[in-house]
């Protein structure tokens, strides 16, 4: 593994566990009681308090994420690295697409599977680092989920941030090598048409 991601990976697993504490003050405070996102799946998520559960996770995240901004450690190039959160609409058509009664069972994945890409990271570097060397990484001193998702056009390896805590999401890193990047894009804009862009979606206000 390269330094710079594994400062990277550091860095936002502490900051994901410890915003999970300024989480809990926070729905604490609005009286939002919590969705268990493993127990309850996109069929039954669609009611006002899970909706008002992803409404309320979302505006907390544009709150903090000047933080995250500010404190990115200084190895890593911001040019390099961006970041959105779901939009309602991007949000509303992944649920309805775990809702297929061929592909994911007519919503019976929990949801937190669903929306694990809720709040993505996404670093392109320039090392052409190998999907098992990533993978035997993240797994033996996080735990995290890893996952090749290169298909056709599209290369890169999604890393799933998240600990044993079933009332916030996980996040999503994406890691690209630059020699992919238009190739990624393109695949995106050619696949992907029915979700807005990453490019909207990062600069999107509450």
């Amino acid at each position: 593994m390269y330094k710079d991601l594994e400062i990277l990976l550091e860095y936002i697993y502490t900051y994901y566990i410890n915003l999970y504490d300024k989480w809990l003050e926070f729905i604490n405070e609005k009286n939002i009681e919590p969705v268990n996102l493993k127990k309850t799946t996109v069929i039954n998520s669609i009611n006002q308090k899970t909706q008002n559960f992803i409404s309320e996770y979302r505006y907390f995240l544009y709150s903090n994420i000047i933080e995250f901004d500010d404190n990115i450690p200084a190895e890593i190039d911001a040019r390099f690295l961006s970041h959105r959160i779901k939009n309602e609409k991007s949000i509303a058509l992944k649920l309805e697409k775990y809702l297929d009664p061929i592909e994911h069972q007519s919503g019976k994945s929990p949801l937190n599977k669903c929306l694990n890409d809720l709040f993505g990271i996404r670093i392109i570097t320039p090392y052409q680092i190998p999907y098992l060397d990533i993978k035997t990484y993240v797994e033996n001193k996080y735990n995290f989920k890893c996952r090749d998702s290169s298909k056709n056009d599209y290369h890169a390896t999604h890393i799933y941030i998240k600990n044993n805590i079933n009332h916030v999401f996980q996040w999503e890193l994406q890691i690209w090598n630059t020699i992919y990047e238009k190739s990624n894009k393109e695949s995106h804009a050619k696949y992907k048409q029915e979700y807005v862009s990453w490019e909207k979606e990062s600069t999107e206000e509450v």
